[in-house]
């Protein structure tokens, strides 16, 4: 009978137990907390040119009097150039929504959930952050992130976003730095072909205060194409477009930049990152 007592006892609670946990995540309808954004739809991957080694490809010209490496040279430099200039500008929220795959939601009424945390910037201070969601009626979801610095800013609204349940697009605005109005600065907007797995990611600055308003960055994946990989980079200041193309297996690319090389003409260079006429 202890035993049978203590069966019964254990059932009961751990019953209570997943009782309160459905509770904390689920909407009195029973629907689950949305589930987070991949995170390609909201960082863009710069990975193909920061992972390679531009310093060896550097050297190698410089020691070679029969080949030359420019229009790649000039490709990896502006993109790693965009990389830098957008982790300084997106890092802390980007650091804060990848942290939050790594807790629980909790439901606060009106359809809306919280993940709720700390996270610990690149200088080493300490944010707590509030990442909210909505289920919308459009089969979409929104979301708010708010973030305190300890010691500094209390409940910044640091980005909004609305996302496709079925991962197919993304739209988000991201704020201006604390201890300012809360103006929108950078829009990114992310899309996926669900049937042939392209992918676009387009970020623009959209600060009413700023000389570049307008300029761009655009970076897509198309699956079987010859030039699987592209970036087209617009500044509107110059209004000039520089276009990036590259097959992401093979590594032969090119390049097209009219204020840099002065004609529209494409410039090419092949798997080993060698210069070489465009066919």
């Amino acid at each position: 009978m202890k035993n049978l007592r203590f069966v019964l006892v254990l059932a009961l609670t751990l019953a209570l137990f997943q009782s309160c946990t459905k509770e904390e995540t689920t909407d009195p309808q029973g629907r689950e907390a949305p589930e987070l954004p991949a995170q390609e739809a909201f960082v863009m991957t710069f990975t193909d040119f920061t992972e390679s080694d531009t310093t060896a490809v550097s050297r190698e010209q410089s020691s070679s009097a029969s080949n030359t490496y420019w229009h790649w040279l000039y490709a990896a430099g502006n993109l790693v150039g965009w990389n830098t200039a957008i982790v300084l500008s997106t890092g802390l929220p980007t650091l804060a929504f990848f942290e939050s795959f790594n807790h629980r939601p909790e439901y606060q009424g009106d359809g809306i959930w919280l993940w709720s945390y700390d996270v610990t910037g690149y200088d080493g201070s300490v944010y707590s952050a509030e990442l909210f969601a909505e289920l919308l009626p459009s089969d979409q979801v929104s979301w708010e992130m708010y973030l305190s610095k300890v010691g500094g800013f209390s409940r910044v609204k640091w980005y909004t976003g609305v996302t496709e349940n079925d991962g197919s697009g993304a739209v988000w605005t991201l704020y201006h730095r604390p201890f300012a109005a809360a103006l929108p600065v950078l829009e990114a907007r992310f899309s996926r072909d669900l049937d042939s797995g392209g992918k676009t990611m387009l970020y623009t600055n959209i600060s009413a205060y700023d000389d570049d308003r307008g300029d761009y960055i655009e970076y897509r994946e198309l699956p079987g194409a010859a030039f699987s990989r592209g970036y087209d980079v617009y500044r509107i200041v110059e209004d000039n477009l520089l276009e990036i193309q590259w097959n992401e297996g093979a590594k032969n690319g090119r390049i097209r930049d009219l204020a840099h090389y002065g004609d529209s003409d494409w410039r090419c260079w092949n798997g080993e990152y060698r210069d070489v006429d465009c066919q």
